[in-house]
């Protein structure tokens, strides 16, 4: 696998388990059977609790070549 640097909305349009069509989290629900973070059986899509990435660290944000000055608090690391 090898990893790749995408925020969060670029990992929802890549995400099987994003489901848009809720009304928790401004719309930004998780179907992930290990999501943790859950609302009435809901999960939250959350950078912070993402079962498939991780939030990016300044090192990830620049080991992939971009500017800390980039980095608008979006930032996720995910294995493709």
């Amino acid at each position: 696998m090898s990893k790749q640097l995408v925020t969060i909305d670029e990992l929802t349009d890549i995400c099987g388990y994003f489901n848009p069509d809720v009304e928790i989290n401004n719309g930004y629900g998780c179907d992930h059977p290990e999501q943790e973070e859950t609302e009435d059986g809901q999960g939250y899509c959350l950078r912070c609790s993402c079962p498939l990435a991780y939030e990016a660290t300044h090192d990830d944000i620049v080991n992939f070549g971009y500017s800390l000055d980039d980095n608008d608090g979006d930032w996720m690391v995910y294995d493709k």
